[in-house]
């Protein structure tokens, strides 16, 4: 079916596109023009003629035969799919949105198409389905000028996967040149994806020099590059990619105080002048992340300004070690020998835990307690006591490693202590952290 009406398509070509090892850089350039000038024309024959004259005269320039250029790069399930695709474009005389679906690297075809079908097991059925072209210029648009890497797509987390509402949008990236501008459109990107677009509403807020601060207080580095930023900032949950969003709302709260001019272009870097002997060194730490601990339901199915108030109380309680010994062990009281003895005995259980950071009455009569959970969870957001528990142990287990291990902040590397581990080498990791406290229960 075509769209009763013109369709705006961002005309930038995405420079991120693979290039085949067997093509010489000439003949790249050579193909790339060609493809411009193909863009140009249908772009130019969209405003005069409209979408159906523009498939038929398409045809003749094109052919009947189709090029099938969109297929190449991406892997054998969507080959098939980008076939049919082309075709339903030609049909629906779509041509130049599919134009602009062709010009995106092989990666992100694939996010486009995994976007509309919503998992990777779905994809066929979008050929038994009738072709929305709203729902693909939306997905384009999410994708474009974001970097990908080959099988990002697949292997990152997605709200919808946990019966999440994924909330689009935008993000402006005027006056930051890279690594800056790559990163934040692949952080609003995941945002997108990961039900946390309101986190990223907050950073729009910023000032540029903000902003810039913001993201290297994400990595607590002096220097950012955008792999090292991407490859720091994702932790594994289920076999699946998520940005530590935890990360991103301290950086939030620091740059939120921040005040600089932004006017005065050397200003960020004064600041991080400053600031560097906070840094960590070039000779990052390996975070290793537990592959079966995070659930896929982390931070997920909440409204998002509930989550973004109710992390911001659980790092302020997470600050005061009383609070959190008394969330973990049930105890209000600074580690010590005498408490080290009984600490892996003492660890509350998931229900336990659940009850005392929604500050329940644990002494109230199994029934009432049930139902003064319920009220609590659905007062929070959380739609379960697992999800809730996953998403305090997830924070615990970050904040944990990062005033213990990176900061080595003495009272949490006494409650590393308490868990059996040594903040001595072999450093312990967020995946033994997170098995210390599951094996404790």
């Amino acid at each position: 079916m075509a769209l009763g009406r013109r369709l705006k398509f961002p005309a930038q070509a995405n420079q991120y596109r693979g290039t085949p090892r067997q093509q010489s850089s000439a003949e790249v350039q050579r193909a790339d023009e060609e493809k411009q000038g193909l863009w140009t024309r249908a772009m130019s024959m969209q405003q005069s003629y409209g979408n159906q004259a523009t498939g038929k005269m398409w045809q003749d320039i094109q052919g009947k035969q189709h090029s099938s250029e969109a297929s190449k790069g991406v892997k054998t399930p969507y080959e098939e799919l980008v076939k049919w695709l082309e075709a339903e474009a030609s049909q629906d005389h779509q041509q130049v949105l599919w134009m602009q679906f062709e010009r995106l690297s092989p990666a992100q075809r694939q996010a486009v198409l995994l976007e509309m079908a919503g998992s990777i097991e779905r994809l066929k059925l979008l050929m038994n389905a009738p072709m929305n072209w709203e729902r693909l210029v939306a997905s384009i648009a999410s994708v474009e000028g974001v970097r990908l890497q080959p099988d990002e797509p697949e292997l990152e987390g997605n709200a919808n996967e946990s019966g999440a509402q994924a909330t689009a949008g935008t993000v402006d990236v005027t006056g930051l040149l890279n690594p800056y501008k790559d990163i934040v459109l692949w952080l609003n990107y995941k945002a997108n994806k990961q039900g946390k677009a309101e986190l990223m509403r907050r950073f729009e807020m910023l000032s540029i020099p903000q902003k810039k601060i913001a993201l290297h207080k994400m990595l607590n580095r002096r220097k950012l590059v955008f792999a090292g930023f991407t490859e720091a900032m994702s932790i594994t949950i289920l076999l699946k990619k998520w940005v530590d969003w935890g990360k991103m709302l301290s950086a939030l709260n620091e740059a939120e105080l921040v005040k600089l001019d932004t006017t005065d272009e050397s200003s960020v870097e004064r600041y991080l002048d400053q600031e560097e002997t906070g840094f960590e060194p070039e000779e990052e730490h390996e975070l290793e992340e537990d592959e079966d601990f995070f659930a896929f339901g982390l931070m997920q199915g909440r409204g998002e300004e509930n989550q973004v108030n109710a992390e911001n109380d659980i790092r302020k309680m997470l600050d005061d070690h009383e609070q959190l010994n008394w969330l973990l062990f049930g105890i209000k009281a600074k580690p010590n020998d005498k408490l080290k003895e009984s600490s892996l005995s003492a660890v509350g259980t998931p229900e336990l835990i659940v009850d005392r950071f929604l500050k329940i009455d644990v002494n109230l009569p199994p029934k009432a307690r049930e139902e003064a959970r319920t009220r609590q969870l659905k007062a929070y957001g959380y739609y379960s006591s697992r999800q809730c528990y996953v998403y305090l142990l997830t924070i615990i287990v970050s904040h944990i490693f990062e005033r213990g291990v990176i900061k080595k902040e003495k009272t949490f590397i006494q409650l590393m202590e308490m868990l059996g581990l040594s903040a001595k080498k072999p450093t312990p990791t967020k995946d033994m952290i997170a098995h210390q406290l599951r094996s404790s229960q």
